[in-house]
């Protein structure tokens, strides 16, 4: 009997210290979020070519479910053969965007938001003002994600692998400037 008054207490004290120790699974509280992303996409216009985008982005996780971050990003783009040898070219674009993030079931994340881009755009015009021109400029835009992040617990953050879409638009004298992007990418979240 006295043996096992020893053992039933240290028996005791370890369920105690485990029941007190911090669960890996814990979703509460806010954390650092950091990604990029890269891949490429095209503007869903006849004018335009193609697009390469890279995204890191750093913000908060505030939990498990809502996230508010910044890409600072950079997407270089080029004209289709319809324009004229001066602007068959790449040209690029500084992306400024803030995006309010929701994931989903642990991997399903929807981001929207909008920012600035900077840089130099391009457009092809018919009519009257037919031709194509490269011009640098200050633009606001507008841009969502929608991406499916497989991946795993490391502590009270998840880290995965985002394959995600993006739509982007800048604007151009009110009107949006369409661009398709797809990407793959690293993220802790």
């Amino acid at each position: 009997m006295k043996k096992s008054i020893p053992t039933l207490a240290v028996l005791l004290l370890g369920l105690i210290g485990m029941s007190a120790a911090p669960t890996l699974v814990s979703a509460d509280g806010a954390r650092l979020r950091l990604g990029v992303e890269a891949g490429a996409g095209f503007f869903p216009k006849e004018d335009f070519g193609v697009s390469v985008p890279v995204y890191p982005h750093v913000g908060v996780q505030f939990n498990d479910f809502a996230a508010l971050y910044v890409i600072p990003g950079l997407t270089i783009n080029g004209l289709t053969a319809r324009a004229e040898d001066p602007f068959r070219d790449t040209h690029m674009q500084f992306n400024g965007i803030g995006l309010f993030d929701v994931t989903i079931a642990s991997g399903l994340q929807i981001g929207v938001g909008g920012g600035v881009d900077v840089g130099k755009f391009s457009g092809c015009f018919d009519g009257s003002d037919q031709g194509c021109r490269i011009e640098k400029d200050t633009r606001g835009a507008i841009h969502g994600r929608l991406a499916l992040t497989p991946g795993f617990r490391l502590g009270r953050s998840r880290f995965g692998f985002p394959i995600a879409a993006h739509y982007h638009a800048s604007f151009i004298d009110k009107s949006p400037v369409h661009q398709l992007l797809f990407t793959l990418g690293i993220q802790l979240f």
